[in-house]
């Protein structure tokens, strides 16, 4: 085993139990248990509920030291999971999970970093997540941290949560080797199920859920993360989790000022994969196309060998990159369904711009009228923190303008 999935708060712990869910029925083919059947896993969250639920679906999947769980939850307040949870003591929420993970790495075989998989808009999610990322960070500087964030709906979730986004993110970036953003509009769009109208082949969309956006988001991670014959050489079996979620980083993050990475997944026949590769890719800035600086594609399945350079031609790349693609394949599909092939897609491109700018702006319009900061305050914020987040948020935007011009 090569990496630890951490889970934060009750978003993080939802997608957990979603990825967990999806492999479990192929935990005899993936290996991807320790050797005594036990997920690679820590999970932690301020509330009770959604670990309590955990433990009830896998029960003996888990070590049950490594469900942690606070008294209390953080009231969608970055300054409660953040400044609240810095006690030191062996009991604190804090203490105990740094423990948790440490065992959890101890008990790998080669390890090489980890997954943290959290939210931006909840307390525990952004506070308790930004303070995790810098205590593993200090402890582990040669490894790497993968985070997967969930970012909260345009038209609002919480009031608090572009504060929260900001700050998180502004602490998470220096802390982290890449950041898988999932934005929940996106994900709701991409994820909607659909079923045939009767008497026609016409697909119609039906009702969403919150369980198939966790489904979907779980099913772009295995994607990306699962071993190929490109990387792990894999033929037929996969032996455990490889290098597979570090190779990702590497090829799509390479640079420190700009590691944010879009992942999109869908299921396709072999016939057409080549066309929904660039499909699934293509990310667009209203009626403008999206300019790439990188990109990794994962096929797994039996599928014919097509060069990467027809995808190079088809997208819109920087020019300074000599080598913009990446081109991964298995020819196991194992998590099927059938004989369609599965079809990942991970971009460094400019979709992140208007994100970070419209995220910036709001909290920064907050601030001026100082709307919340009383809540905020009283947990030990400061105005420095706020202000600190916006330069960094406008510098991680600077740098994308600057690397796509």
């Amino acid at each position: 085993m090569s990496c630890v999935f951490v889970g934060v708060g009750q978003c993080g712990n939802q997608i957990n139990c979603a990825l967990w869910k999806l492999l479990e029925p192929y935990l005899g083919n993936l290996n991807i248990c320790n050797g005594d059947g036990k997920f690679p896993a820590v999970n932690i969250d301020s509330e009770r509920k959604v670990i309590k639920n955990l433990w009830h679906q896998f029960g003996n999947r888990y070590i049950k030291n490594n469900l942690i769980t606070g008294i209390k939850g953080c009231g969608s307040n970055w300054a409660i999971g953040y400044y609240g949870n810095k006690d030191s003591c062996e009991d604190s929420l804090l203490s105990r999970t740094v423990d948790a993970i440490r065992r959890e790495i101890e008990r790998c075989s080669s390890f090489s970093g980890m997954i943290i998989i959290h939210s931006l808009a909840g307390g525990t999610g952004s506070g308790l997540g930004s303070l995790l990322h810098q205590m593993l960070k200090d402890e582990y500087p040669m490894n790497y941290i993968l985070s997967c964030v969930i970012a909260p709906h345009d038209s609002g979730e919480s009031p608090l949560q572009n504060y929260n986004s900001a700050l998180c993110l502004s602490s998470i970036h220096d802390n982290t080797d890449g950041i898988l953003l999932f934005k929940n509009d996106e994900v709701l769009q991409k994820s909607q199920p659909r079923k045939q109208e009767q008497k026609s082949d016409t697909l119609v969309p039906v009702s969403v859920s919150v369980e198939h956006c966790n489904q979907y988001i779980a099913r772009c991670l295995a994607d990306l993360i699962l071993p190929t014959d490109s990387v792990s050489g894999n033929s037929s079996r996969c032996a455990g989790l490889g290098l597979e979620a570090w190779e990702l980083v590497r090829s799509v993050a390479p640079m420190p000022a700009t590691k944010f990475i879009h992942a999109t997944h869908m299921s396709c026949s072999s016939q057409k994969v080549e066309k929904n590769a660039v499909k699934v890719a293509n990310h667009q800035h209203v009626d403008d196309q999206c300019t790439n600086i990188a990109g990794l594609f994962i096929v797994r399945g039996n599928v014919p060998a097509f060069p990467v350079e027809s995808l190079i031609k088809r997208l819109k790349f920087v020019s300074w990159n000599p080598f913009p693609v990446d081109l991964w394949s298995a020819k196991v599909n194992p998590l099927g369904p059938g004989k369609l092939v599965s079809l990942a897609a991970a971009t460094n491109c400019s979709a992140v711009v208007p994100f970070l700018e419209r995220t910036t702006t709001k909290a920064r319009v907050m601030f001026d009228a100082k709307a919340y900061l009383h809540w905020y305050m009283k947990h030990g914020c400061t105005n420095d923190d706020f202000l600190q987040a916006f330069t960094n948020m406008d510098t991680m935007t600077s740098s994308y303008i600057d690397a796509i011009r």
